[in-house]
């Protein structure tokens, strides 16, 4: 997969098992999407339509059924642990329920996870400073 598409899902299916093991509830039906670099989507629909249980398989937290979803070219059932730790690395998400640390900064709280990546101080302070920018929150870093 080399056509620069950055997230590519095909034939992806879901199932949970109920409270009865015989019990299945299809949550993700034949899924096709795919994101090409550079690009910014939406997932949108109503409550129990699937969104969240699609956005955690695009960074292996969540296992699939069948089907395959590649993330930065790499098929995500061929990873092992390790490389899927590596992966998430790379990839960024906002999940719908996050918590700041209240007795962080803005700017504290944006640095925190580029600290824990093992990334220099001047990394750090560069990446914060692009990420406030890009966002609007420049003025707030202090708070």
């Amino acid at each position: 997969m080399t056509d620069h598409r950055h997230i590519s899902i095909q034939h992806l299916n879901k199932y949970y098992v109920g409270q009865n093991p015989h019990e299945k509830m299809h949550a993700l039906k034949d899924i096709h999407l795919n994101i090409k670099k550079g690009s910014i989507c939406g997932i949108i629909g109503r409550s129990g339509a699937g969104k969240s249980s699609l956005l955690r398989t695009l960074n292996g937290l969540e296992s699939i059924s069948s089907g395959e979803v590649y993330v930065l070219e790499h098929a995500l059932s061929e990873l092992n642990h390790a490389q899927l730790i590596q992966l998430r690395q790379r990839i960024g998400m906002i999940f719908q329920h996050f918590n700041l640390l209240s007795t962080k900064t803005v700017w504290e709280n944006i640095a925190l996870p580029l600290k824990v990546a093992g990334y220099s101080a001047d990394q750090i302070k560069q990446q914060v400073e692009k990420l406030m920018t890009l966002v609007g929150l420049d003025n707030k870093a202090d708070h």
